[in-house]
This record gives C-alpha cells, structure tokens and sequence, in this order.
C-alpha cells in the first residue's frame, strides 16, 4: 500500500502544490534527494495539517523547511519537514533518508533521536500508533 493513503485527513490548501521543477530545484538547494512518497505529497500539497492515526503532525511548507535549514548550522546533517504542533520536529538525516525527532526548543543535533528508517516506516508506524519519539 502506498503510505500517502494514510493522509487523507490532512487539510491543506488547494492549488499550493510544487512542481517537479520545484522539487528538483530545493532538492539541489539542500543537497538532498527527498524519498519518492514525501516528493508525491509535496507534488499534492506545499504543507498541511492532520491526523494521522492517533498521531498529529503539521507538515511544514518548504519554505519553512528551507528557512530552518539555511538559519540553523548545527542541525546542517538534518532536513525538516513537519512537527507534531507540540514542540517536536520530524527531520530527514541527509546521510541516509532516516526519520529524527529533534525538540524545537534546541534544534540541536545532540538532542535528535532516530524514530524510523525510513519516510514510509514513519508514516506507517503513525498510522497504526506505534511511533515512539
């Protein structure tokens, strides 16, 4: 099953879809290639809100993801993408695609916690609440 089924309680914006261009275009700006299911959301929606399982999650527009990544040298190896509206991000580690919390109030690298291996792992294990962060 395609994880992104999982998001069909997401409220977003119409007509506030990237383009493949746009997606490629960010992808160069941090130097790195998102996951395929995160690259058809983004090709959907530019950020949106939700449940997902029992779990909420605020994806963020890339703007903001580009802002945070540009201000914030010490979480460089880290891509965010979303936060759970309380205080925690959910990050892509560069090196390997995997998923990190790591506590906004900080946004420090020392602090960040790997949650799932991967986008999908991630989206899966919120939709059948087992994410542990």
């Amino acid at each position: 099953m395609e994880v992104n089924t999982y998001l069909e309680k997401i409220n977003y914006e119409e007509n506030t879809n990237l383009k493949q261009q746009d997606i490629e275009d960010i992808e160069r700006q941090i130097d790195f290639a998102y996951p395929m299911e995160y690259k058809k959301l983004l090709s959907k929606f530019n950020g949106g809100y939700g449940n997902i399982g029992e779990y909420y999650i605020d994806f963020w527009e890339v703007s903001d993801t580009l802002y945070y990544y540009e201000e914030n040298e010490d979480i460089k190896d880290f891509i965010i993408f979303a936060s759970d509206g309380c205080g925690m991000a959910f990050a892509f580690k560069k090196r390997d695609g995997a998923i990190y919390s790591i506590p906004m109030d900080s946004l420090e690298k020392e602090y960040s916690k790997r949650i799932a291996d991967s986008y999908n792992v991630f989206i899966e294990s919120m939709y059948k609440g087992q994410l542990k962060y």
